[in-house]
């Protein structure tokens, strides 16, 4: 993905990155248990998203 998007010149050549296996950083789990949630709620079961409760707020931006 970030040489796809090196490509289509949406990041620089100069940015460094590195990757990081979920077990090594645990904070990485974080990320995809929102995205996961916010996935199933899309998808008619709002059960994961709605065990956030007040701490997650959904914006909506479109792309262009």
């Amino acid at each position: 993905m970030v040489d796809a998007c090196r490509r289509k010149k949406l990041i620089s050549q100069g940015l460094h990155v590195t990757f990081a296996v979920g077990t090594d950083e645990p904070l990485l789990w974080l990320p995809d248990i929102t995205c996961g949630s916010v996935l199933a709620d899309q998808r008619r079961d709002a059960s994961y998203l709605e065990q956030f409760g007040d701490a997650a707020r959904l914006l909506f931006i479109e792309a262009r």
